[in-house]
């Protein structure tokens, strides 16, 4: 059963999420002033992996060993955090958006969600939409919001299966994920891109050690 939330109550006001992208497998440097963030299912993952395992499963999978291929987007409550995560030990300085950045610090804002679209799918899951940037996602965007920490704790104490590592991590990084749950165009699998739509700052930072 679905339930309604407050996200006044439920949600945090913002969550950050500090990203390099090094390797350029997402191509951020390329797609910065564009209105999309591609998740690491745009490098080659397989997108039907969301389906055909357990979310607790998958989750797990993207916090404690890590996966390249992720569905998913890590952001934190802790800001600080964030910047350590996007540039590493040192002092971290905003600059203008241009080539020579060394991370870009995303600010989500859940203010942006559509009230009457937060829904509760289960402990610590909610699904929300919010109005795109992208014309490729009108009229609405969709996307799962999990809250690493109360969602494994929940899933631990009914099943078997260990997932102490992720939860141990997620506590110290204050972790919430981000999955697009919006379909392709003529697809019965979901986004790779997720829509900054909810999005409210995009800030490139130099790190200097």
């Amino acid at each position: 059963m679905l339930m309604k939330v407050s996200a006044m109550n439920e949600l945090p006001k913002l969550l950050y999420r500090g990203d390099s992208d090094k390797m350029n497998k997402r191509e951020i440097r390329a797609t910065l002033n564009y209105p999309i963030l591609k998740t690491g299912l745009s490098d080659g993952g397989n997108g039907r992996e969301i389906f055909l395992n357990p979310l607790q499963s998958l989750v797990h999978r993207h916090v404690a060993p890590g996966w390249d291929k992720t569905h998913f987007l890590s952001f934190t409550t802790d800001k600080g955090k964030a910047l350590v995560y996007g540039g590493g030990e040192g002092e971290h300085y905003p600059i203008s958006s241009d080539d020579k950045w060394d991370f870009v610090l995303f600010t989500l804002d859940t203010g942006k969600f559509i009230p009457d679209s937060i829904k509760q799918l289960e402990t610590g899951v909610y699904q929300v939409e919010y109005y795109p940037h992208s014309r490729e996602f009108l009229p609405t965007y969709r996307i799962l919001l999990i809250d690493v920490v109360t969602f494994l704790h929940k899933v631990k104490l009914s099943g078997s299966d260990d997932y102490s590592e992720s939860i141990f991590k997620a506590e110290r990084d204050k972790e919430w994920l981000v999955y697009p749950a919006t379909p392709m165009r003529d697809s019965n699998e979901n986004t790779s891109k997720f829509d900054t739509g909810c999005i409210i700052e995009k800030q490139a930072y130099k790190t200097y050690r």
